[in-house]
């Protein structure tokens, strides 16, 4: 999906004693038709996993639809008993991000609740898979 001042956030919970690596991942924004869409690709780690497409009336909806999203993740630890880390957001992201109840570090970098401050998540367009394989496994 090409997008337009879009928004992307990846999340993973890993958990190798309970069998559990899951993937989260959305994108938001204008498509090329000039609608708001959302694309959200979930599943196990290392599998093909599912995608899903969306289509916005406004970007308001969009959005809405994208903080419900992080809100069903961040109840995982309950549901499953593995609570998902983020491990990219777009700057556009971050608001949605703290609307779901995820924190912020006071030096702006993601904190995964649940964890010490030691468990800190840094903001960036690259991948950071080496440095949260640490807490993950």
């Amino acid at each position: 999906m090409s997008t337009i001042d879009g928004l992307k956030v990846v999340l993973r919970a890993c958990d190798p004693t309970l069998d559990r690596r899951r993937s989260w991942a959305v994108e938001a924004g204008i498509d090329l038709f000039g609608e708001w869409t959302a694309r959200v690709s979930y599943g196990r780690i290392g599998s093909r996993g599912r995608t899903i497409s969306r289509v916005f009336e406004s970007e308001k909806l969009g959005r809405e639809f994208v903080r419900k999203g992080l809100c069903r993740r961040r109840s995982a630890k309950r549901r499953c008993g593995v609570a998902y880390t983020v491990i990219e957001a777009s700057p556009a992201a971050l608001a949605l991000i703290a609307a779901a109840g995820l924190g912020f570090l006071a030096d702006g970098r993601l904190a995964k609740i649940g964890y010490p401050e030691s468990a800190v998540f840094p903001v960036s367009g690259k991948d950071r898979s080496n440095e949260i394989r640490s807490v993950c496994f």
